[in-house]
């Protein structure tokens, strides 16, 4: 690192602090004696490149997502703060490539919330902008007065186009609010802690050489490249910062080289003796790339200090001591075949996710209708990103499916996925499937083979899975799923933590590592890992979702005891929430869970616990499901007395059948629970839902039904809200109020702000509410509720 000291501030926010660049900004400010909040959500950077920081008094870790609102500052008091940082977003083809739209997010609406975090504390605030501004060219070296030849739909235009209008954003914010910004435009940098699967020039020339590959130069190599090593450009973003220029600044090393020069340089220092291959060159790939930074020479004194191979030779020994290429490398043509026996909800998007992460994947499942259904590509279910990620596989050729467990040979890791309904009467969990699925697999398992359960079940049914497959010289890892619908493909390839449950001795931590090898770019990318035993994990997902439960059926205990003493359950819910020992997720007054997994796993929880003789330690569960069945109850009534105090012949339109919005899953589901009780009642009732409508009506036969929301809509007497989905949410009162006959809606979600609704002539009641004192619920209120967050379940 550089001698020169780094400029001096109180307290530093750093967007992206756990990334590459981010890390090393940490450090030199802490170096420096800034106190840091690292707020990163760890997507893209990861957790052990700040973890030698977290003992550091004045330094702070934050996981959060700054696209999902304001950006939260942990425990540090937000007055102390006067410099943000905002290098946060997918800065790597491979990254900004498969997210693109979370791309554009964090560049537009997380840019935003860093700069009303600066505006608030008074802080300088320094946008982290690229080089890719300038898109291919067309002016060489590249001024900052250069305004770019960027393709705006082109592949790469997420990440260059997220950046420009960042720097518009603040640019605005200097403006119109006055702010105190600056932006910096950062060109090719490279040195220790890039992930050597990110897709960069550098770190993939590296990983490959000490791999032994040949190295991918793609064109004919001739076009250029400017490296910058990391110390350097640190120390200029900090000289940045303190010299209050706006910009934008170009920061990077203005000695070109070749992307062939380079790729020789690194097999020199490698001593790789692998040569290259030339591939195609990626669309819009620069041409040449070169700063001009007359300006940070005149206005900081700085410039670009360490040669280029003696940063190399830095680079090349931080990725030799940590063994990227087997922890971070893409799992591509190292890739493992893997097979998921099960391809319901949870297999199939596990299957297609493996498959994402670079394996070879087969999917078995004895539906063979769901079967063809996959293998053409279609998702048996609605669940976003899930169908591209079908045909991404299916169009690599790593993902296939199957009726016939004979097509696991080959196969050396087994995930099994199916599912363990509750037993009618009892609330057990029925493990019929799971053990039909392990005595299938068993007579194709070879030694050294690993079977990894994923479903859910009873404590205590790990061991016996083990005891059966290591019969067979196969070792067992249990590793719970914690999938949210609507948000599966996220939590699967962005997970916020992996359990791993192992059996003991050298055999369990060699079934940890193996595990670890199929989940390598997980792990590598920081993701927390829990090693633990057979037993814990079996029980890390119940007790998550027994918690959970427990959660939401709080907040609605309290709203009945709001519903009768004339409490407001939603602003209480909200007072809850600024507790941080509570927190808001899960404390959405409603109408209370459903779906697949909390109603069963509660139940199947309770009743394992009766057989292991400790019921009364989780007899609360029993209150806990009938705290959310009353719910429904309370709903009923709610509708009852918006239709004048009977149902009997009123036509009723309950929105939503889905348990929650952004899924098609009816199991459990609160809505049709309600629906079915209001036509009981005597009600008309019709059902829409954006996607569910056509397993609804599968289960429940004796509803009205409609698609189109205009037709249930029309001549109702009451319209319930009873699923959350956005379009319900944001539909237009005065339309709406056109199509019914009576203006009465019935918000079971506590989702929908009143206001627009009351103006239009609309009567409105909620859970948790005593009538007339709703105001300000949903997005955009201001009055007292606003401080409850809406349910996630």
């Amino acid at each position: 690192m550089s001698e020169r000291p780094a400029p001096t501030f109180h307290r530093a926010v750093v967007t992206g602090g756990a990334g590459f660049v981010g890390s090393h900004v940490c450090e030199a400010l802490l170096r420096a004696g800034t106190a840091v909040v690292c707020v990163d959500d760890l997507s893209s950077g990861a957790a052990a490149n700040v973890a030698h920081l977290v003992g550091d008094p004045g330094f702070g870790l934050v996981r959060a997502d700054i696209t999902q609102g304001p950006v939260p500052l942990g425990e540090r008091a937000p007055r102390d703060v006067d410099l943000v940082l905002h290098l946060a977003s997918p800065a790597s083809p491979v990254d900004y490539l498969e997210r693109p739209i979370e791309t554009l997010d964090v560049g537009s609406v997380g840019t935003r919330h860093a700069l009303e975090l600066a505006q608030s504390c008074g802080a300088r605030f320094v946008l982290a902008s690229t080089s890719e501004v300038y898109g291919d060219p067309e002016t060489h070296p590249q001024r900052e007065d250069y305004w770019g030849h960027v393709n705006p739909v082109g592949p790469r235009s997420v990440y260059d186009e997220a950046k420009r209008f960042s720097e518009a954003l603040t640019t605005a914010f200097r403006g119109d609010r006055g702010v105190d910004t600056g932006i910096v435009r950062i060109f090719n940098t490279y040195g220790p802690r890039m992930r050597g699967n990110d897709g960069r020039m550098v770190p993939t020339f590296v990983r490959q050489a000490l791999a032994g590959e040949p190295l991918t130069v793609a064109g004919d190599g001739s076009q250029t490249r400017s490296v910058c090593y990391v110390d350097d450009l640190v120390e200029g973003i900090l000289a940045f910062a303190a010299s209050g220029h706006t910009g934008p600044m170009n920061l990077g090393n203005p000695e070109e080289l070749s992307v062939a020069e380079v790729a020789r340089d690194v097999l020199a220092a490698t001593g790789s003796t692998a040569g290259t291959r030339h591939v195609d060159l990626p669309q819009d790939d620069p041409v040449r790339r070169r700063p001009d930074v007359s300006l940070a020479r005149e206005v900081l004194g700085w410039r670009a200090r360490t040669p280029w191979r003696e940063g190399l030779a830095r680079t090349v020994e931080w990725f030799r001591e940590h063994d990227d290429t087997d922890a971070a490398a893409p799992a591509g043509p190292h890739g493992r075949r893997v097979s998921v026996i099960g391809c319901g909800y949870l297999g199939a998007v596990h299957a297609a996710s493996l498959a994402r992460l670079g394996h070879d994947v087969v999917g078995i499942d004895v539906d063979e209708a769901r079967v063809a259904t996959l293998s053409a590509g279609r998702a048996p279910f609605y669940e976003p990103e899930l169908v591209e990620l079908l045909d991404e596989g299916r169009r690599a050729g790593r993902l296939r499916f199957s009726s016939d467990t004979a097509d696991v040979q080959g196969c050396d890791v087994h995930f099994v996925c199916v599912g363990t309904p509750q037993r009618a009467g009892s609330g057990e969990a029925d493990l019929r499937h799971l053990d039909e699925a392990v005595e299938c697999l068993l007579p194709h398992l070879r030694a050294g083979d690993l079977v990894v359960g994923k479903s859910t079940v009873p404590v205590g049914t790990a061991p016996r899975v083990a005891d059966r497959v290591r019969a067979h010289g196969a070792d067992l890892v249990w590793n719970p799923e914690f999938l949210r619908e609507g948000h599966a493909v996220a939590d699967t390839l962005r997970p916020d933590r992996l359990v791993y449950g192992v059996g003991t001795g050298d055999a369990g931590r060699a079934a940890a590592a193996r595990l670890d090898a199929v989940y390598a770019p997980l792990v590598g990318s920081g993701v927390p890992r829990v090693v633990t035993d057979l037993a814990t994990a079996e029980l890390a997902k119940v007790a998550a979702n027994a918690f959970l439960a427990t959660k939401i059926s709080f907040v609605n205990a309290m709203a009945e005891v709001c519903e009768t003493s004339g409490g407001d359950a939603v602003a209480l819910a909200g007072t809850m929430a600024y507790d941080p020992r509570i927190g808001g997720q899960y404390l959405g007054v409603g109408l209370g869970f459903g779906g697949g997994c909390l109603p069963k796993d509660i139940r199947a929880f309770l009743a394992r616990a009766r057989e292991l003789g400790i019921g009364p330690a989780v007899e609360f569960l029993e209150h806990v499901d009938a705290i959310n069945d009353r719910a429904c109850t309370r709903a009923v009534a709610l509708v009852r007395r918006a239709c004048g105090g009977t149902l009997a012949g009123a036509r009723v339109t309950v929105l939503g059948a889905a348990f929650k919005p952004e899924s098609d899953d009816v199991r459990s589901s609160p809505a049709l629970e309600l629906a079915e009780r209001l036509a009981e009642g005597g009600a008309r009732v019709v059902v829409t839902d954006p996607q569910a409508v056509a397993h609804a009506q599968e289960h429940h036969p004796a509803l009205g039904f409609q698609v189109d929301v205009d037709e249930a809509l029309r001549a109702a007497d009451v319209v319930v809200l009873a699923t959350a989905w956005e379009e319900y949410v944001r539909l237009d009162p005065h339309r709406a109020g056109e199509l019914v006959r009576h203006r009465r809606l019935v918000d079971t979600r506590n989702a929908v702000d009143p206001g627009p609704w009351r103006a239009a002539g609309w009567s409105v009641d909620a859970l948790g509410r005593p009538t007339g004192q709703i105001s300000g619920v949903g997005p955009g209120s201001t009055g007292a509720s606003s401080l409850a967050p809406p349910p996630a379940l």
